[in-house]
């Protein structure tokens, strides 16, 4: 029999984000279907610490700006890239949010940035 295992906070922290994220996205008609969230999701959880980790190195938008690049050479398109990169900031280093804000006021929202 299977023993049954509590989660930890972290986990119930990324299912949060999880709901939300498929709330969004769903909600403005992006048409991203529930399988490319999934992907997103878990690509901004396996890669939240690197995220974080270059944000702390590099706390500016062109330090984002080679987040995002990174990502995009991995199959992603700005605009997905830029979501992974938000779901990893908002739920791993909140600290950093504001170098979100800087890049939006600069390069503008969706379809601004390419």
């Amino acid at each position: 029999m299977c023993e049954r295992k509590s989660i930890t906070d972290a986990e119930s922290r990324m299912i949060s984000v999880r709901a939300a994220a498929v709330n969004v996205w769903l909600d403005f008609g992006t048409g991203i279907t529930v399988a490319a969230v999934g992907l997103f999701i878990y690509y901004a959880a396996h890669n939240a610490g690197a995220i974080c980790q270059v944000l702390g190195e590099f706390p500016s938008t062109a330090g984002l700006m080679g987040i995002m690049e990174a990502i995009t050479e991995r199959g992603f398109t700005g605009y997905e890239s830029g979501e992974i990169v938000g779901l990893a900031v908002y739920d791993t280093c909140p600290r950093y949010v504001y170098i979100l804000d800087a890049f939006v006021a600069r390069y503008g929202t969706h379809g601004q940035v390419a």
